[in-house]
């Protein structure tokens, strides 16, 4: 994944990417919660 220059995005925008950032991030942890409990049932994602 490229990483993105913050100088070159609009004002307001980095702002905008923090927020993006932490859904993925939160989206992420659930994930990781999916997929223990999927193996603890003996499946796998």
């Amino acid at each position: 994944m490229e990483a993105i220059d913050e100088e070159m995005l609009p004002a307001g925008s980095s702002f905008i990417l923090d927020q993006v950032k932490e859904i993925i991030e939160d989206n992420r942890m659930e994930l990781d919660e999916i997929q223990m409990y999927l193996e603890q049932a003996g499946g796998s994602l």
